[in-house]
């Protein structure tokens, strides 16, 4: 670093010089030993002390005693002139020799903080460089070669160019223009810029200067720092990053994540969703769990942070809270941060709860379904056994026999109880519809006790159903729609109301297929239900058939009635529309198409089972059920057909190995003891067997084969099948066999 002037420098030189010519004059005249004494003791203790002021005022006093001890000596008195000039010499000789002590104290000073500073600067990565505008000179310290990647001069001055050429193009104008108001205002500046080194690296550099000036204020000098910061801008723009990446990645949790320290106090949190905070953030930073939360939350929230705290484990306990919208379910996980501080990710579990109460009674019901079939199974084998005979009983007298009218009574209650059978069946989804030509009129009539008894007496039910049209339906499972329907009504309305229930013929044409292209043009049979209950606004109606959807509180439902209605008007190629809106009511619209003329005849041609033409083919009746064979051989033998009996699968896998070329159908149960139906179906085919098989079942195909997946020459007859349904199934798939 070059040296700073100093004024009171002058001064020394100037009582040196003139000393120095008295010095020499009185050298020049004869001296004694005690005279050059004089001399040598001044200068001596001034090295000898370096310049101490203890030392050197009893220096001075020693000298001044021999001065005036060899001035008043025996040998003579000198002149005074003399005299005078001698002790004139000796202060002189004194002061020289305190002055070069003092400026050699002072350079080592210097040099030591020299020393000093550039090793600070070294330690910092902190260089210095100075700038005379006088004479344009420009000197740098080592650490600026170090930073610039530049070989050191020996002198540490360099050309300004040096610098400009190393600054990027981009940068080295706008660095150019801050140097120069700094001087201009004489102030100091703080810059950053890029710097390209000779071996090719870019590197981010951090300069601060001040500017100093002269006695009159003119800029004299720019002194300042330069820092290599590149290695801290990509550590600060790495941290950017990560906590951008951390953002993003806390932006798309839905969960809630809160910093507690082990004052049990809200030091931070991230909501994605700031309508999920129990309070707002200003009413819970800085505060603690029990100021903020419940006492019991409070208690628990509490005593976990205390335990991750202590055991420095993970912890995880669950609350419930009360919200505006009602009560919610909470899980929080406590995880260790750092000695001070733990991490709480709290997640909302209320649908998760009650979803699993869902599976939970949907697996209720599937038990319960289980069980429903099968006693549905048993029972429908007990009405095949009472509808058969019945009928036998019933073809054996004639018309106007008093019998005759018992036996119908007795069919109807056989036909009845099917019907029941065949909804226990599908509440335990091992049926599938059966549909037939009905008139739904009918249908809702004979429905409607059924309707008021499930309907509180709070709730009136008006029924108007007046259309004459028919339409293919599974009756029983357009009840279950119905009642599904008239429990969303009922609940609907906690206080009571009116219930419509109409059936009416509409007619959807051309116009109303272009906005609902799905919907065939025609005539349909539509039944309306209609309540005056709270409604349901937009959102809650696009949501309305989604499975487990649900508006009612928790555990009061189980969100498939709807979706169950939606499937069962899908399978009767009908079609379900909801029409709704808050505070004013819903209906519900049920469109069935209405079937041709044609066709309910041709349904109906089949009804009279003596209309349907017998045989003389062979047929291996396989049930286990001793009663329902009798009758299947009775009425099967009726028809001229020839009756083989096999109690289960074995039996007549032994049967149709003796005299299988007989056979020309099989009629099997599905569930045997031994060999079941399908079985012995494969048995058969690994035989290479051929004959069809009509499978009897008090269960619907859906729990054994589906409809579109039972094999070629395979059918299904559902029990309690009735002799109509026999006779017809059995000619059908005899009749196919020949063709």
């Amino acid at each position: 670093m070059a040296a700073v002037p100093v004024k009171r420098s002058y001064l020394w030189f100037v009582v040196a010089g003139v000393t120095g010519l008295i010095f020499i004059a009185d050298l020049l005249t004869p001296r004694g030993v005690g005279e050059w004494i004089l001399y040598i003791v001044p200068m001596g203790f001034t090295f000898w002390t370096r310049g101490r002021r203890s030392p050197l005022i009893l220096a001075a006093v020693i000298t001044i005693l021999l001065a005036i001890g060899l001035i008043l000596s025996p040998q003579g008195v000198p002149l005074p002139l003399a005299a005078v000039n001698r002790v004139v010499v000796l202060i002189a000789v004194w002061g020289i020799a305190l002055a070069v002590m003092r400026s050699w104290n002072a350079e080592a000073l210097l040099r030591d903080i020299h020393q000093r500073i550039m090793l600070a600067t070294e330690a910092t990565g902190v260089a210095i460089w100075e700038w005379n505008l006088t004479t344009n000179q420009v000197h740098w310290d080592r650490q600026m070669f170090a930073i610039y990647g530049i070989e050191p001069t020996p002198d540490g001055m360099v050309d300004y160019g040096v610098w400009s050429s190393a600054v990027l193009p981009d940068d080295l104008p706008r660095q150019e223009e801050i140097l120069r108001e700094t001087v201009a205002r004489r102030g100091r500046s703080v810059r950053e810029f890029r710097i390209r080194r000779p071996d090719g690296s870019v590197r981010i550099i951090q300069a601060v200067e001040v500017v100093r000036t002269d006695s009159a204020g003119a800029p004299q000098w720019v002194i300042g720092t330069n820092q290599d910061i590149t290695e801290r801008r990509r550590g600060e723009e790495e941290l950017r990053r990560s906590e951008a990446r951390h953002q993003s990645l806390l932006a798309g949790l839905p969960e809630l994540v809160f910093l507690i320290d082990r004052d049990l106090r809200y030091r931070d949190y991230h909501a994605s969703q700031p309508e999920q905070l129990y309070v707002a953030p200003d009413q819970f930073l800085g505060r603690r769990i029990d100021e903020v939360l419940p006492q019991p939350v409070a208690q628990v929230a509490g005593a976990a942070v205390a335990s991750v705290f202590e055991s420095r484990t993970p912890r995880t306990f669950q609350f419930e809270l009360p919200l505006p919208s009602g009560s919610r379910q909470f899980e929080a996980v406590v995880v260790p941060m750092d000695q001070d501080r733990v991490t709480t990710v709290v997640r909302d579990i209320t649908q998760r709860r009650t979803l699993e109460n869902q599976l939970r009674q949907a697996q209720k019901m599937e038990a319960v379904g289980e069980l429903t079939g099968g006693i549905a199974h048993d029972f429908n084998n007990i009405l095949t056994i009472i509808g058969s005979n019945a009928e036998l009983i019933s073809a054996r007298l004639s018309a106007d026999s008093a019998v005759a009218e018992y036996l119908a009574d007795l069919r109807s209650a056989v036909r009845r109880g099917a019907d029941m059978i065949a909804q226990l069946l599908k509440f335990s989804r091992r049926g599938m519809l059966e549909r037939r030509p009905m008139n739904p009129s009918a249908v809702i009539r004979d429905f409607s006790g059924m309707l008021r008894r499930l309907l509180p007496e709070t709730v009136s039910l008006e029924i108007e159903a007046a259309t004459d049209d028919t339409v293919l339906i599974d009756p029983g499972a357009v009840q279950q729609v119905i009642v599904n329907l008239c429990t969303n009504a009922r609940d609907a309305m906690p206080e009571g109301g009116v219930l419509r229930i109409a059936c009416r013929t509409a007619w959807l044409d051309e116009g109303y297929h272009a906005t609902h292209p799905w919907v065939r043009p025609g005539p349909y049979v539509c039944i309306d239900v209609e309540d005056a209950g709270a409604g349901m606004d937009q959102e809650t109606q696009l949501r309305v058939f989604e499975p487990f959807f649900t508006t009612k509180p928790v555990g009061t439902g189980t969100g498939l009635g709807m979706a169950m209605v939606y499937g069962i008007m899908k399978e009767h190629e009908g079609m379900v529309q909801v029409y709704s809106e808050k505070g004013r009511g819903t209906t519900v619209k049920l469109y069935f198409p209405v079937v041709s003329a044609a066709a309910v005849a041709e349904a109906r041609r089949h009804t009279d089972p003596g209309r349907i033409r017998g045989g003389n083919e062979t047929i291996l009746v396989v049930e286990d059920d001793a009663a329902i064979r009798r009758a299947a051989r009775r009425a099967l033998e009726g028809k001229g057909y020839t009756v083989v009996e096999a109690g289960d699968g074995e039996e007549a896998l032994n049967i149709f190995r003796r005299d299988g070329r007989n056979i020309s159908l099989i009629v099997s149960d599905l569930v045997m003891p031994k060999l079941g139906g399908r079985q012995l179906a494969d048995a058969l085919r690994e035989m290479g067997s051929t004959v069809p098989l009509l499978f009897t079942s008090g269960y619907s195909a859906d729990s054994t084969y589906r409809a579109a997946e039972l094999p070629p020459g395979v059918a299904f007859l559902h029990k309690p099948w009735t002799l109509t349904d026999l006779f017809d199934k059995v000619r059908e798939m005899l009749d196919q066999r020949i063709t």
